[in-house]
């Protein structure tokens, strides 16, 4: 009878220590993360007749993944009645890894004081198998422009199917 219940008492104990061990590897997947804050214009790095690239530095971003070298290269197609559809992409390096945005559009309006889009940024290095879904307002009203960022950082292939992410080669 002593083995026996030294047999439950081991079965148990084994059942708790796979019951933890499934606990652990649940923790380690990672949830979707929210994370906002702003890119403020700092200088620029290409200046061309319809575009070029820009730096920007962070300010209250709640996600550090999220900080670091920040720049945009945009082209922009001028329309009639004021209006510009702007074709541009982030990326963001750190010591980590880096974010690159899928090239997208905006279009602003010479009187609108912000215009609001969403990105994708996929993630490169540490961050590999990583994506980040944002909005990304545009704000300019002061003396440089700003984006107001906001998103949720999520893995990869939790990517809503409807998502359509085409190779840009």
């Amino acid at each position: 009878m002593k083995g026996v219940k030294f047999g439950a008492s081991s079965i148990v104990t084994i059942g708790l220590v796979a019951t933890s061990a499934i606990g652990v590897a649940a923790q380690e997947a990672e949830p979707p993360t929210e994370f906002s804050g702003r890119w403020v214009y700092s200088y620029t790095i290409e200046d061309r007749d319809s575009g070029g690239t820009w730096a920007f530095l962070a300010e209250d971003i709640s996600e550090p993944r999220f900080d670091g070298c920040i720049s945009i290269v945009g082209n922009e197609s001028v329309l009639a009645n004021g209006a510009s559809i702007w074709h541009s992409a982030f990326r963001i390096e750190n010591e980590e890894g880096a974010w690159q945005e899928v090239p997208a559009p905006l279009l602003r309006f010479d009187h609108a004081a912000a215009s609001t889009r969403t990105g994708l940024f996929e993630g490169e290095g540490a961050y590999d198998g990583l994506v980040a879904v944002t909005e990304l307002g545009w704000d300019v009203t002061g003396a440089d422009s700003v984006f107001d960022v906001r998103g949720i950082i999520l893995g990869a292939d939790d990517l809503p199917p409807s998502v359509i992410v085409a190779d840009a080669e």
